[in-house]
């Protein structure tokens, strides 16, 4: 995650998801994107459950999935995982 933080996502800023007042341009881009789905797509059913957004891949991603893997990390997997199912039947 490192590499990839460093590599991709670090010149991408904080923002994983653009914001059309820090970013103008992503408006623009997303305007445009509905636009193509209202004419050529059944828009209504692909919005039904929420709205489009234009990704922006920095680095907000990236550190909560390191989040998660340290949390993995010092608390261990817990009682849903297939090592502590194995290990209490051989008990």
């Amino acid at each position: 995650m490192l590499v990839a933080m460093f590599t991709v996502h670090i010149d991408n800023g904080w923002l994983a998801i653009a914001s059309s007042e820090l970013i103008p341009v992503a408006a623009e881009k997303l305007n445009f994107a509905k636009n193509i789905l209202k004419e050529n797509g059944n828009y209504s059913w692909l919005t039904a459950n929420g709205s489009f957004v234009i990704l922006h891949n920095g680095v907000e991603f990236v550190l909560t999935y390191m989040a998660m893997l340290l949390a993995l990390v010092a608390n261990g997997p817990g009682r849903l995982s297939l090592d502590f199912i194995i290990k209490k039947m051989e008990k």
